[in-house]
């Protein structure tokens, strides 16, 4: 990988690439100021053409932990009906990372790179506010995350838990973002107050579809989209709350306490009364009550704002929690996907609720997303029949449990399995997490301040 950058910044003109180490440098003592957080040492520039990025998402896409994730990933979309089984979810992903990335910052190797796409790195192209600019103030956010946080360690942690992994990306995704447009736009970003969360996450989307490396973007599932996309959305609206209240110290404050669920990104009072933990439910494996040849392929929690994603996906939502009323009052859940020798899946999902209100709210939203086109409510009982299979909604009390593509016959003997265990309050990452100590590997000077 560091031969390849290497190789790339040796072949520059001195006048291509001195624009962008000034540029770096220019930003440098910037970024210092604005998050009030010192660089301990000197990060290390590097320059990659499109195709190297490419190569390195691939790369990383064929790491076995990687493999893992992404096939649970497209597992779990296809059980809940909200993906075609034959996409190959991998090549999206990798198209829209290659059109997508304007740079990077690398933990393994404590490295920023910054993508070249054809004249992106002229001197006339660089500038305050531009594009570049805020790339470079982005990615260098991240390196002081890194110094003072140890992003590494964080990036490597093995989680338990989708949602709880989504708030960590979401807490260093928003801190990045929020500083980067603070820095480059300036008092600009006053305006950034009167938008409410919907209405900035459109604008987001909307650019991002809308810019030209549309194609690739336009591709992805929407869950996928918003999976990717939301954490820089929801993120940076959580951050500039915090800093609203407490400064930069009480965003540093975050990394040393981080988010246990999206519900606290969401809603970032929830999370500073500390009165409100996620809930893990218990959830045992009910493959031999499903029949013969099955197994538990994924287990895993959905979230709020996961929720928000699939409601929406059949217009029952949009961006805001004021429109996603089914959504908030997310008190935890867990999820399984088992599946047979012939490949057929079955979802067993237990979700809790801080009210019977918000149960009986979501029993109902959630039970429509069986319904055929144009059906607006699922019937009383809240059990829906589509081609693809029959969704069970069983509501009692604060609990309400979905099972997808179960046969009726053995919806009973399954509800009978899940109902009524108890739950897990999280109030610390290492209770669905632990982290997988690796080396990083060692840098070599920087690419940059080698150039001639």
């Amino acid at each position: 990988m560091l031969a390849g950058a290497l190789g790339l910044v040796a072949s520059l003109q001195a006048a291509e690439v001195a624009p962008l180490l000034a540029e770096v440098e220019h930003l440098l003592p910037q970024v210092e100021a604005l998050r009030e957080l010192p660089f301990a040492h000197a990060v290390p520039v590097f320059l990659e053409d499109p195709d190297q990025v490419r190569a390195h998402v691939i790369a990383d896409a064929a790491e076995p932990e990687a493999l893992r994730q992404l096939e649970a990933l497209r597992l779990s979309l296809a059980a809940f009906h909200q993906l075609d089984r034959r996409t190959d979810l991998g090549a999206v992903v990798a198209d829209v990372l290659t059109d997508q990335l304007g740079g990077y910052y690398d933990p393994e190797e404590i490295r920023l790179v910054l993508v070249r796409r054809g004249d992106t790195f002229a001197e006339d192209a660089i500038g305050e506010g531009s594009e570049e600019a805020m790339v470079a103030a982005h990615e260098l956010v991240h390196a002081l995350q890194d110094q003072h946080f140890d992003l590494w360690t964080l990036h490597h942690r093995d989680f338990r838990s989708s949602d709880a992994e989504a708030a960590t990306v979401a807490l260093v995704e928003g801190d990045a973002t929020y500083a980067m447009l603070r820095l480059t736009l300036g008092d600009r970003v006053i305006g950034l107050d009167g938008l409410d969360e919907a209405t900035f996450h459109e604008a987001f989307v909307r650019g991002q579809l809308e810019g030209p490396y549309e194609d690739p973007v336009a591709r992805l599932p929407k869950p996928v989209r918003d999976g990717l996309f939301a954490p820089y959305v929801v993120g940076t609206a959580f951050v500039r709350r915090l800093e609203r209240l407490g400064g930069w110290a009480a965003v540093d404050g975050a990394f040393a306490r981080p988010p246990l669920s999206t519900e606290h990104i969401l809603h970032p009072e929830r999370w500073l009364a500390g009165d409100d933990p996620p809930l893990y439910p218990v959830l045992p494996d009910v493959s031999r009550r499903l029949g013969p040849g099955v197994t538990l392929e994924v287990d895993d929690v959905v979230g709020e704002l996961g929720i928000r994603s699939l409601l929406a996906t059949r217009g029952l939502g949009e961006a805001s929690a004021a429109r996603f009323p089914a959504a908030d009052g997310w008190g935890g859940d867990r999820y399984q996907v088992y599946r047979d020798g012939l490949g057929r899946t079955q979802v067993v999902w237990r979700t809790l609720w801080d009210t019977e209100a918000d149960a009986a709210e979501f029993a109902e939203a959630v039970g429509a997303l069986a319904l055929p086109p144009g059906r607006a409510r699922p019937p009383r009982r809240a059990r829906a029949r589509q081609r693809t299979g029959t969704w069970t909604v069983d509501h009692a009390g604060r609990e309400v449990v979905v099972l997808v593509d179960v046969p009726a016959i053995l919806a009973s003997t399954v509800l009978a399995a899940v109902r009524g265990r108890p739950a897990v309050a999280l109030v610390d990452l290492d209770q669905v997490s632990s982290p997988r100590p690796e080396p990083r590997k060692v840098v070599a000077p920087s690419a940059i301040d080698a150039a001639p």
